[in-house]
């Protein structure tokens, strides 16, 4: 019976069976960041989220096309620009490429497209042009509105009613039609001629797009008029997501997307960790303290729609299964590298311990096809390696070489795992040993065997100078090159 993938839809508010709109391809568009200063581990748990899950929809078999924006004309944008005395395209630049260095090293994926706002004015200014014909947009004295009473299913993704929405005071101007009209079209200021962040659509006067009409034009240009996924961090369910599927419907006529997805905050003693309440932790930070497989671990470490606190303890506790993982996996590749072939003729041992194995994979692909539990999926992977050493283990207790295809199998069977979860690079799970460090390891076991401690630690001492960590295990000598085990 064939697995198929559930997530739940913010929108119906349910779990459901994920089916795309074009047999194997999906489009999903996440939105991205706004490059006025460093990210943090907040943003940070979104975009590894999504890395993973677009990971796995691949190993699925999914054609997958993942969209995700610079929202790189904004009010913060200008704001910062005006204080530096720069124009908006430096700041947006600066941090744009600080972003992709982030999340480089915390094994992030690039996404297929990441368009810019100010690459497509054409797109938007279409856009408004679109609704302007329909009736959902008009000009006041500041710029070009859209009239949200005039949507019927307003509020459908955020679950509030019209009089719920009433509170929100967003965009304040006396001269709107209603209190929770927004802004499509910002006419242009002193400040947007200081920083160069004005342009001339074919729409309407001169100034800058506002915040929710980029997202609805770029991914309707890259993806379609209706999405697959459409995903994010929580906090932009409501008013920047309600605001897209309003103005995308509104212009055609469609669905917008059919699924919504999204990402918990990370908190600091219970808050929401964000710039505006000076609580955050900005990626290359936590980069400096640990280690980009701890920091994957971290943020993978809760469901997604649950919120995640950053303290000591819960990074304590990835940093430890990291390290636990790193040595266990460090033995594995360890053997791979050092045993030469040989026939070995399975056994019923073997084919017990490649049940097992078979066991763990798909409980591992099942916890990720209930709604992506990441956490689930890390703690399988933990106790996948933990067998791997048991086995070790058994066959070491019996005198007895653990057969090299039990090894290799251990290993293809881990190196699914992580490509899924991205929690360690290629470079690792690569690594090779250089004969001369193979054969001093073979040198100390002689001397191990003949008791010959002294000049066995002789050859320890070798083997750490030449970059390695020796440890006795199970009675033999494993060494373990820092790029697996640095502690």
């Amino acid at each position: 019976m064939e697995r198929k993938l559930k997530i739940y839809n913010t929108l119906s508010r349910e779990i459901e069976e994920f089916n795309p709109l074009n047999n194997n391809e999906v489009g999903i568009y996440v939105c991205g960041l706004t490059p006025y200063d460093y990210a943090h581990i907040g943003h940070a748990r979104t975009y590894v989220f999504f890395d993973v899950f677009i990971r796995f929809l691949r190993y699925l078999g999914y054609k997958v096309k993942h969209v995700q924006n610079f929202t790189d004309v904004d009010d913060k944008i200008i704001d910062r620009a005006l204080k530096e005395g720069k124009k908006f395209r430096e700041i947006a630049e600066k941090y744009e490429k600080a972003f992709l260095e982030d999340m480089e090293k915390l094994h992030v994926i690039k996404p297929d497209v990441m368009p810019r706002v100010s690459d497509h004015i054409e797109e938007i200014s279409t856009l408004i042009v679109k609704l302007k014909e329909k009736g959902y947009a008009y000009e006041i004295d500041d710029g070009i509105y859209y009239h949200v009473p005039l949507f019927k299913d307003y509020g459908k993704l955020s679950h509030q009613n019209l009089e719920e929405l009433n509170r929100h005071r967003i965009e304040p101007n006396p001269n709107k039609k209603d209190i929770k009209d927004f802004s499509l079209w910002k006419f242009a200021k002193e400040e947007d001629y200081k920083t160069s962040s004005v342009f001339k659509p074919k729409c309407c006067k001169e100034g800058r797009p506002g915040w929710h009409i980029e997202c609805s034009a770029m991914s309707m240009k890259y993806l379609g008029n209706t999405l697959d996924i459409h995903g994010g961090g929580k906090d932009l369910i409501f008013p920047h997501h309600e605001n897209e599927i309003a103005q995308s419907e509104a212009a055609t006529d469609k669905v917008f997307s059919k699924y919504w997805m999204h990402v918990h905050f990370v908190n600091i003693k219970g808050e929401k960790m964000s710039k505006s309440l000076k609580n955050f932790i900005r990626i290359r930070d936590a980069l400096s303290k640990f280690k980009a497989s701890t920091l994957r671990i971290f943020l993978l470490s809760t469901h997604y729609r649950k919120d995640l606190d950053y303290n000591d303890e819960s990074l304590s506790i990835a940093k430890k299964i990291d390290l636990d993982m790193r040595k266990s996996l460090g033995v594995m590749i360890y053997e791979l590298n050092a045993k030469n072939p040989y026939l070995h003729k399975e056994n019923k041992h073997d084919d017990r311990i490649r049940g097992k194995i078979m066991v763990y994979k798909e409980e591992f692909i099942d916890a990720l096809l209930n709604d992506v539990h990441t956490e689930k999926a890390i703690s399988i992977m933990k106790s996948f390696l933990d067998l791997f050493v048991e086995s070790y283990q058994e066959y070491a207790k019996n005198n007895q070489e653990i057969p090299l295809q039990l090894i290799h199998h251990f290993y293809d069977e881990f190196a699914v795992m992580n490509n899924i979860l991205g929690i360690y690079d290629e470079k690792m799970l690569k690594v090779n040993y250089p004969e001369n460090a193979l054969k001093l390891v073979e040198e100390r076991e002689v001397y191990r065997n003949k008791k010959d401690y002294e000049k066995a630690d002789q050859v320890r001492e070798k083997l750490i100078k030449m970059g390695y960590i020796v440890e006795d295990f199970y009675n033999k000598t494993i060494i373990y090159p820092s790029i697996i085990l640095d502690v």
